[in-house]
């Protein structure tokens, strides 16, 4: 589990897909790439209530 206060990180190497899920409120997540903007053309953008159940 990934956690701010240990400072750990995710490592998901080129060519696999990864999801995540919040298990509290106001959680955040930051994504790196090894891209510069606008090199790729992957950017998927879904309607905030769309992943609501």
């Amino acid at each position: 589990m990934l956690n701010a206060e240990k400072f750990n990180v995710l490592h998901v190497p080129q060519g696999f897909a990864s999801s995540i899920q919040a298990l509290q409120e106001k959680s955040k997540l930051l994504v790196m790439g090894n891209y510069h903007l606008g090199e790729t053309n992957d950017e998927y953008k879904y309607d905030q209530k769309y992943f609501e159940v």
